[in-house]
């Protein structure tokens, strides 16, 4: 793509940068993109309660990856290399209203896989993976991608589009420079975010402390009960099947 091209095929990019499809940044090893084994290759048989991981549609949320546990077997995950994921590798859900929908897997306790509707990628070491990852998370490409999902019970982003998806690339260090400063700004606001919750917290146990005062001051008084300071008795409400006479 062009440095004028891209998402809309009109925004222009600062020199230096260049539009590129996802499938252009890619490792140059086999299959460094993939989704999962399909149909007969991982069913319910095959899962177990340890062993490799199944990374499904559960584990990605919206920029963030969710610890949902699910195995295989170790021998049953040697047939399944081919959809391997590691540490790093962008996790892409392919199914859903909101798509792409992106994570990065972090260490995790054991080898996995990827199972269908998840799209595993692999960058190129020259590529930044959380510059590529805040780059599909961005309104724009989201924009992009909400008018090719097909399907209406069941929106799919399918493999042919998701690695057509345009990402701007500046350079390597520039890349690296703007994340940083991204991951700078996100942790500011989380802890703005933790600080309000705090005196959240707080007020509400200052409010009960204050309650607390004022029935101690008020002191012993005498307890009615709540009939008693109505002026009539408590009933049910109209009922809507009651036939209404004139």
């Amino acid at each position: 793509m062009s440095e004028s091209g891209g998402v809309d095929g009109e925004r222009e990019l600062p020199a230096g940068w260049a539009w590129s499809a996802l499938e252009d940044l890619l490792a140059c090893e086999p299959r460094a993109i993939t989704d999962g084994p399909f149909g007969s290759n991982l069913k319910s048989a095959h899962y177990t309660d340890s062993g490799a991981r199944v990374i499904r549609l559960q584990n990605i949320g919206d920029g963030e990856f969710r610890d949902e546990r699910a195995y295989i077997g170790l021998d049953h995950f040697e047939t399944l290399r081919a959809h391997e994921a590691v540490e790093g590798d962008l996790l892409l859900a392919s199914l859903g209203e909101t798509l792409p929908r992106v994570a990065i897997l972090p260490k995790l306790d054991a080898p996995a896989i990827v199972k269908a509707d998840v799209i595993r990628v692999r960058l190129h070491p020259e590529i930044s993976t959380k510059w590529v990852y805040c780059a599909l998370l961005a309104p724009q490409t989201r924009a992009y991608a909400g008018a090719l999902i097909k399907g209406v019970g069941r929106p799919r982003l399918g493999m042919a589009a998701m690695r057509a998806i345009p990402v701007p690339v500046p350079p390597l260090a520039e890349q690296h420079r703007i994340v940083e400063a991204l991951e700078e700004q996100l942790s500011r606001l989380d802890a703005a975010v933790a600080s309000l919750e705090a005196a959240q917290r707080r007020a509400q146990g200052l409010a009960s402390v204050a309650l607390t005062a004022v029935l101690e001051k008020v002191g012993d008084v005498p307890v009615k009960r709540l009939g008693d300071l109505l002026k009539e008795s408590l009933r049910n409400g109209h009922s809507a099947n009651e036939t209404v006479r004139d």
